[in-house]
């Protein structure tokens, strides 16, 4: 016989690299506990590492209520989701292996089958974050595993009638020869080189390319001259010590997003544009000051305050805390 937590509801933030999960319970209007495991990712075919991934959801449900379940459960998920409750693509955890519509809430429904759930975009989860906090119109970014956006006004995220909007990281920005692959099976896109993964894959391209000034930068002594080792934990480190070759490097991966942030801000006039995502923040100020550069040179000067304009976002665990914010309004 299931037993309903009636006091509790489950709170989940899934990315590509990690899944993070909270018991928010209602009569104190709190999480109460937040856990961290690495997300399940691709397998050998589609059954198996879809399977694998709910499977890991139903075991960490569990866990965190003792074998109960919870009264309502509240689902970040990384991908564009329609009406009727199907994921268009998810290519952060399954890259390109997975093309068509895939029935993600009925999945979600047959693990908790008495509990009510509100599934929505990874990103719209944290801008509810903001939204607690009193923000109204603004742009949120995250710029971790891939790259996503979410457009708020008055309060309210804003996409299309199919679910789509906020897919800002499969843009395509790279138009030359050799684009960089994305996750998603394109090539070009703004993930693809402006995102951590997209990132890494980029300096990795440019050390072979310029082999000389590779072996003279900070991240080659990390990796031992090994173009393969290199990681976005390396990179972080050569940024935060002012590493000339690899602070180049950033710059130009992180100018096609700032050339990006210039357009949401003219085609919008949005004038809060956040930025979250662990690879950012791992950045931290010295990335955001990048942005803004790039931004400001990437359209015309009629006053804008670019510093004031693009923030990192300072909330812990803000899709935790979004999903909890939802999930206290069912």
């Amino acid at each position: 016989m299931k037993v309903i937590e009636q006091d509790k509801c489950l709170l989940f933030d899934i990315g590509g690299t990690s899944i993070r999960a909270g018991v928010y319970k209602r009569s104190e209007n709190q999480v109460k506990k937040i856990v961290k495991f690495n997300t399940v990712g691709v397998r050998s075919n589609d059954e198996m590492f879809t399977e694998s991934l709910f499977d890991q959801i139903s075991r960490i449900s569990l866990d965190l209520l003792d074998g109960r379940h919870p009264m309502g459960v509240c689902i970040g998920y990384p991908a564009p989701i329609d009406a009727e409750g199907y994921a268009l693509r998810t290519p952060t955890i399954w890259r390109n292996k997975s093309v068509k519509p895939y029935p993600i809430s009925k999945r979600f429904e047959e693990i908790w089958p008495d509990s009510k759930i509100l599934l929505v975009n990874d990103v719209t989860a944290a801008g509810y974050a903001l939204v607690g906090q009193g923000f109204k119109n603004f742009c949120l970014i995250t710029v971790s595993s891939g790259i996503g956006n979410k457009l708020f006004i008055d309060g309210k995220h804003f996409v299309g009638p199919s679910g789509f909007g906020g897919e800002l990281g499969h843009v395509r920005v790279d138009f030359s020869d050799d684009p960089l692959p994305c996750d998603c099976g394109d090539h070009g896109h703004l993930a693809s080189i402006a995102s951590g993964r997209g990132t890494l894959k980029f300096v990795k391209r440019e050390a072979r390319r310029q082999q000389s000034a590779f072996l003279r930068s900070a991240v080659a002594a990390m990796c031992r001259a090994n173009v393969e080792a290199l990681t976005n934990e390396m990179l972080v480190e050569a940024f935060s010590q002012d590493d000339p070759w690899v602070t180049e490097m950033i710059e130009k991966s992180a100018s096609y997003l700032g050339r990006s942030i210039a357009f949401i801000h003219s085609l919008t006039g949005v004038d809060n544009i956040f930025i979250m995502g662990g690879f950012s923040l791992a950045l931290g100020e010295k990335y955001r000051k990048i942005l803004t550069k790039s931004a400001a040179q990437a359209t015309w000067n009629i006053g804008q305050k670019w510093d004031e304009i693009i923030r990192l976002v300072g909330i812990q665990e803000i899709g935790i805390v979004g999903a909890g914010h939802l999930i206290s309004k069912l």
